[in-house]
């Protein structure tokens, strides 16, 4: 059924349809991410599509351990001090 949609002619200005220019400033790296994957129903799309979210996971996982180790180092340098 999404992929009929997908398919359909839309006309211009229905509600809900983004403006591809206002998209693409407001996500340029899902832009430029899309434009590598090709066709959106491909498998190369789905697969491209993942790996977006899952880099972007593993980029915020990454950040989190980085900020809760230096919240430990500031946790332990405080407890020497106070000793």
């Amino acid at each position: 059924m999404l992929e009929e949609q997908a398919d359909r002619t839309r006309p211009d200005g229905e509600p809900g349809m983004p403006d591809m220019e206002e998209f693409q400033a407001a996500y340029p790296r899902l832009t430029a991410g899309l434009a590598e994957v090709g066709d959106p129903q491909g498998d190369l799309s789905f697969e491209g599509g993942l790996q977006l979210i899952l880099d972007g996971m593993e980029l915020r996982l990454k950040a989190q351990a980085t900020l809760a180790a230096g919240a430990d180092q500031v946790s332990q340098a405080e407890g020497e001090t106070a000793r």
